[in-house]
């Protein structure tokens, strides 16, 4: 899309000979260690943060920069034939990821803790402190910015069938949260 959007729309995949898919900490580093196969990095966090405390290394460009806004960092997925057959594994799902959430907006140092001792994840707590309340994250299930970026895999043929909406990617559960 950031190609798209630089060179315009034929040449999308204008880049694409120059990039490489490689696993998050992998390309943390491989940028980290200086030795010049990989000079950029399209990441996310907690990788973004811990890449930027690297002297030399800065910020290009978001994925906010390309979509204009905010975008759903993770979209859990299951099939229509799953959540018919399984509604109860399905509602308390979705029932543990809302509690989830809550939890951690109502208090993110406790949610940093818990997750740091539970996953026994070394990062110093006021290191983690600086992701959880970086004003561009948002914690919430609602989806966002998900019609720009199925409009644009439809344009480039990723996808076959272009959604009308937001709504036709969700259940309905999800369809009153003002995604986009």
């Amino acid at each position: 899309m950031a190609a798209a959007q630089a060179f315009g729309a034929a040449n999308w995949a204008k880049l694409d000979p120059l990039t490489v898919s490689m696993a998050h900490p992998d390309s943390l580093n491989a940028l980290l260690s200086g030795g010049g196969e990989i000079g950029s990095y399209f990441s996310s966090p907690p990788f973004q943060y811990k890449a930027l405390q690297k002297e030399g290394i800065r910020k290009v460009l978001n994925s906010y920069d390309v979509l204009g806004g905010k975008i759903s960092f993770n979209v859990i997925a299951t099939t229509a034939k799953f959540r018919t057959q399984n509604p109860k594994t399905y509602d308390a799902f979705l029932a543990a990821l809302q509690e989830a959430t809550d939890i951690i907006n109502k208090d993110k140092r406790a949610a940093a803790e818990a997750y740091l001792r539970i996953t026994g994840d070394k990062t110093p707590i006021d290191e983690f402190m600086v992701m959880m309340n970086d004003p561009d994250i948002e914690f919430t299930r609602t989806p966002l910015n998900m019609l720009k970026l199925v409009d644009f895999m439809h344009k480039t043929g990723a996808i076959k069938v272009k959604p009308n909406s937001w709504q036709d990617l969700f259940f309905e559960n999800v369809h009153g949260m003002g995604g986009s």
